[in-house]
């Protein structure tokens, strides 16, 4: 299973103070002309609230590809470091809290913890070899690309490429933090609600691969629970 920290807010003031890795820039996107790969259709301004108190503000956007939080100042674009100070990231009145590889939004607290991991494939047209993965087919004549030691951070998406959802949902209950794609999967980390969930997943027809449901999942498992 993951490990995640224990969700928590704390006050905090507003510093301009974080350490990021820069990249080249890209397009910042907009509402008519979205990043595909990216959560948001455009960057917007957020908050990260750091473990110590301190907060700033800047704007952001989730790489949903590489599970990245992406930052933009003064025209440039910058992979977020040092994400085990981050406590949270506030986007659009939305929390994401970091993982092991990249934030999850938290969606739901009380006896079982939401929280929704964005992610999404990217694969060439007609090979089996995804986003972020090395390949003879994806290379600098295709995409254009920064070269960090260790890291390949990946600027635009090349021409004729195909994005499928991959995310998923994780609960966390009694200190053990579960993940799940499905109706059986989830059902056995509640057995003694099961015949009530799987009541409620039915009648509303609930979609796993879906924030907005996985949101009303888990408000209704906490209020039962």
């Amino acid at each position: 299973n993951m490990r995640l920290p224990h969700y928590s807010i704390r006050p905090g003031r507003l510093l301009l103070l974080v350490a990021f890795l820069s990249t080249d820039a890209f397009a910042q996107g907009s509402a008519e002309n979205p990043i595909p790969h990216f959560l948001f259709p455009q960057f917007t301004t957020g908050t990260i609230l750091l473990k110590d108190g301190k907060s700033f503000t800047s704007l952001l956007n989730y790489n949903m590809a590489e599970e990245r939080m992406i930052t933009e100042l003064y025209g440039t674009y910058r992979v977020a470091k040092n994400t085990e100070t981050f406590d949270t990231i506030y986007i659009q009145n939305r929390k994401f809290v970091p993982a092991e590889k990249g934030f999850l939004e938290l969606l739901t607290t009380g006896p079982a913890t939401f929280f929704f991991e964005h992610k999404c494939n990217i694969t060439p047209m007609g090979s089996s070899v995804g986003y972020g993965q090395k390949s003879q087919s994806v290379g600098p004549t295709d995409m254009r690309r920064l070269e960090i030691p260790g890291d390949v951070v990946h600027i635009e998406l090349p021409p004729n490429v195909e994005i499928t959802p991959a995310s998923v949902c994780w609960v966390r209950r009694s200190d053990e933090l579960f993940k799940f794609t499905g109706t059986n999967q989830f059902l056995k980390i509640f057995p003694e609600k099961a015949d009530e969930l799987k009541k409620y997943i039915k009648a509303e027809k609930i979609d796993f691969k879906k924030r907005e449901d996985m949101l009303q999942l888990g408000t209704y498992c906490n209020q039962i629970l």
